[in-house]
């Protein structure tokens, strides 16, 4: 089993550093598909504006977990075996997860819209191969993201509500 700070590295650097590289390039793409296909499939304004707002509410998301949860958690894995207890700028970590998991469920919600709109991301048979790539990309971007969502809440999350409960007794 991984340790909070390498759970915290993976999430980092592997679903972080995809949000961060797959959403300007499916920006992109749904822009190009709106130029196209707009006017025919009047879904796709609904689509990319869903995607828009996952993307900025996932940019603020990823900042407060990098900025201030994450070290937070890391820190108190670090000093786990020290003497006196760790400050908390926040109470206790579940207030900050509470709010991580809300966000997440707010993303989740978008990528639900998001697979209704494009039909659980089919192409339609009117649409150039671009299309399907989009789709391709939206879903892989779906995926990922539950992937994330999932470690975060099932794994990282318990684990340093555990922690800190575990510093709290032995203080």
């Amino acid at each position: 089993m991984d340790t909070i700070p390498q759970l915290v590295d993976r999430i980092v650097n592997r679903h972080h550093a995809y949000v961060r590289t797959a959403g300007p390039a499916i920006t992109v793409r749904l822009a190009k598909l709106r130029a196209k296909h707009g006017a025919e499939h009047l879904e796709l304004a609904e689509i990319d504006a869903t995607f828009a707002a996952l993307r900025a509410e996932l940019d603020q998301h990823m900042f407060k977990e990098e900025r201030i949860l994450f070290p937070y958690v890391c820190d108190l894995a670090e000093h786990a075996g020290a003497c006196g207890q760790m400050r908390s700028p926040f109470g206790t970590v579940e207030n900050p997860i509470r709010m991580m998991e809300h966000e997440h469920d707010n993303a989740l919600s978008a990528l639900a819209r998001i697979r209704e709109l494009t039909n659980n991301f089919a192409t339609p048979a009117d649409v150039c191969k671009g299309w399907a790539l989009g789709m391709e990309e939206l879903e892989a971007f779906a995926r990922d993201l539950v992937e994330h969502i999932t470690l975060e809440n099932t794994v990282l999350f318990p684990a340093a509500i555990a922690l800190e409960k575990s510093l709290s007794v032995a203080t």
